[in-house]
């Protein structure tokens, strides 16, 4: 990994509202000037717990019938991976785990997400909601929708059998690669 180093960030949740229900949070590690393959990044250091949803519409969070319909038009792999017979933390531990995470292995730096108005400003309200202090800085949230945009950068194809598509860890390495090639494209004068 080079000097610089940045956080992408992916979720899965039960509510598209500004205040969802939490599934899975996944993050890697890495530099965004690298030209990282998905199996490098799974070396870096990543993040991937799953919730055990439990009581979380009590804290406030929203869960939506859309969404669950939505989850079962997805992949088995993808519904396995959040309601399958998987190890889970509540969501105190969940986001008290990314607390340390991001502490010992990025602290202070930049966390994308795919999405201005997604999955940063939606930790940030389950951290509001638990009384909880959100490690990263208003000014480190970017926003890979609008980078991809901005350079015409379409999502990488990627070997469904390498990453699951709805899997938090394998959506955020799948990000962290277009990153990189976002930022290729602007280091080459936008060309």
């Amino acid at each position: 990994m080079g000097d610089r180093k940045v956080v992408m960030l992916d979720m899965e949740t039960l509510s598209t509202k500004t205040n969802p229900s939490i599934l899975s949070i996944g993050a890697v590690v890495f530099d965004p000037d690298g030209d990282l393959t998905l199996e490098a990044l799974r070396a870096s250091p990543t993040f991937y717990v799953v919730t055990d949803g439990s009581g979380q519409a009590n804290l406030g969070l929203d869960v939506d019938f859309p969404t669950i319909q939505w989850w079962m038009t997805q992949s088995a792999e993808a519904r396995l991976a959040i309601f399958g017979d998987v190890p889970r933390v509540s969501l105190s531990a969940a986001l008290r785990q990314f607390t340390a995470w991001y502490a010992e292995h990025a602290p202070g730096c930049e966390v994308w997400s795919y999405g201005a108005a997604a999955d940063i400003p939606w930790l940030q309200s389950a951290y509001e909601h638990l009384g909880l202090i959100f490690p990263v800085s208003y000014r480190d949230a970017r926003c890979l929708r609008t980078l991809a945009a901005v350079t015409g950068i379409g999502r990488p194809e990627v070997d469904a059998t390498a990453a699951t598509e709805h899997n938090a860890l394998d959506d955020a390495l799948v990000q962290a690669i277009w990153l990189q090639q976002c930022f290729r494209k602007l280091g080459a004068g936008g060309q």
